[in-house]
């Protein structure tokens, strides 16, 4: 059994091997780790929608598929020590890695006690929080890590202090964006208005998963009526669904069909002779 790009491949030939060991490099494809890049901000309409699920979700299928992925919650609010299932625990539970100090530092550096928006939160503390240098941490995490997964708080433009919000922070970080959003009733309308606010910064949306809301409204006529004034990809999740849906792992997948394609094309001929 071999891994390619973290996708299993139960049948190929040696020639193949030989030539993805050396076509896929820099020297043929020199955009190839762009192409193999897995990073996304994953973000929401409102509190409680399902942020951490779907980014859990990501980080277990990316991992179950060979594939090493970093989980950040840079900041968050309503933080309880001891407490395994905060967001930050269940990240790092997701990342099978332990709940010590420093692995909580390592992802979630902005700990916040009130459950409040960050900016309320930390003044309540008698903090701010460095717009700045939350940009400086998530941009070296963009840097270091390949397959990359930043889930940010609550909505899409959350306070992070008293002139930023979280739509300032992706525009910075500069992340194709996962809006995650709910089919209860007045959904239509805080959807459209986050689509609206990415585009406005120029923010790629990846995707909108809509993840079902208890005693919402039908979730294909939600994506439907969406569809009327979106052209991005919608997926749906059913409430209490064990596994995100294949759909939307595969297109968080990096493409390898695709990848290589140039390099193998430039180098294929050197094998043939």
């Amino acid at each position: 059994m071999h891994y390619i790009a973290g996708i299993k491949c139960s049948k190929i030939s040696k020639t193949h091997l030989r030539l993805i060991n050396n076509c896929c490099s820099p020297k043929f494809a020199p955009d190839l780790k762009t192409k193999l890049m897995t990073q996304y901000f994953i973000t929401a309409t409102g509190t409680d929608i399902g942020k951490t699920y779907i980014t859990c979700s990501l980080i277990k299928s990316l991992i179950a598929r060979n594939i090493s992925v970093l989980g950040l919650k840079p900041i968050i609010s309503g933080w309880e020590d001891y407490n395994d299932e905060t967001d930050t625990c269940r990240i790092l539970a997701a990342m099978g890695r332990p709940f010590f100090p420093d692995d909580i530092d390592t992802i979630s550096p902005w700990r916040f006690a009130a459950p409040l928006s960050p900016d309320m939160a930390a003044a309540k503390e008698g903090r701010e929080i460095n717009f700045d240098t939350v940009v400086k941490f998530c941009n070296s995490a963009k840097a270091l890590s390949e397959h990359l997964i930043i889930e940010g708080v609550g909505g899409v433009m959350v306070p992070i202090n008293k002139e930023k919000t979280f739509l300032d922070l992706m525009q910075e970080v500069n992340l194709p964006a996962i809006l995650v959003t709910g089919s209860y009733l007045g959904t239509i309308s805080h959807t459209l208005t986050a689509i609206n606010a990415l585009k406005s910064r120029n923010i790629d949306i990846h995707k909108i998963i809509i993840n079902e809301s208890e005693g919402g409204v039908d979730l294909q006529d939600t994506k439907n009526t969406l569809l009327n004034f979106t052209d991005s990809e919608i997926d749906i999740l059913e409430r209490n669904g064990e596994l995100i849906s294949d759909t939307l792992i595969q297109s968080a997948l990096p493409d390898f069909s695709n990848t290589c394609n140039d390099g193998i094309q430039k180098c294929s001929k050197k094998f043939a002779m």
